[in-house]
């Protein structure tokens, strides 16, 4: 699978879209996803869940990243690990 004789990797993008179309199609058919219909109509709908501003709660991350280092080395191998 070359460049010269596939311009563009348009053979592995197809490679891509049937990978993905199968594994939507085993999931649903498992009952881990809902089917196609049922996910564009609450797309369209509008029943997405909206995410949180991560960019208003920056000073209290930062603050919460320190006290998380607090207490020791966190690469220390755990007890029965041999290193090598």
């Amino acid at each position: 699978m070359s460049k010269a004789r596939f311009p563009q990797n348009w053979a592995t993008a197809e490679l891509v879209k049937q990978y993905m179309r199968n594994h939507r199609r085993y999931e649903v058919k498992k009952g881990r996803m809902m089917p196609r219909h049922q996910r564009s109509a609450a797309t369209s709908s509008g029943n997405t869940a909206q995410l949180p501003n991560v960019d208003s709660d920056n000073e209290e991350d930062e603050e919460n990243d320190d006290d998380e280092n607090e207490g020791g080395k966190s690469n220390e191998s755990g007890p029965g690990e041999d290193d090598e």
